[in-house]
């Protein structure tokens, strides 16, 4: 794995991989998973330092692509 936000020389291991959606709305998030456990990435609305602030949220269950969008919607209303 390499990439700018990465320093090559410490070691790492990579946790997950998300893949970005957009929602009926327009508005983006990440889905993906942990093991079994569902991971959904979301943006809070608020600012810290000048940046966007995001919430990781797990959930139990096997993942399918379906329910990580229905979490993200369900968040939004």
């Amino acid at each position: 794995m390499s990439g700018p936000h990465l320093n090559s020389t410490r070691p790492h291991i990579a946790l997950a991989q998300v893949f970005e959606r957009v929602n009926r709305q327009g508005r983006r998030y990440l889905v993906g998973r942990v093991g079994s456990a569902k991971l959904l990435i979301v943006p809070t609305g608020t600012v810290s330092r000048g940046e966007p602030v995001w919430q990781v949220i797990l959930g139990e269950g096997f993942y399918e692509e379906r329910n990580g969008t229905a979490m993200a919607q369900g968040l939004e209303d």
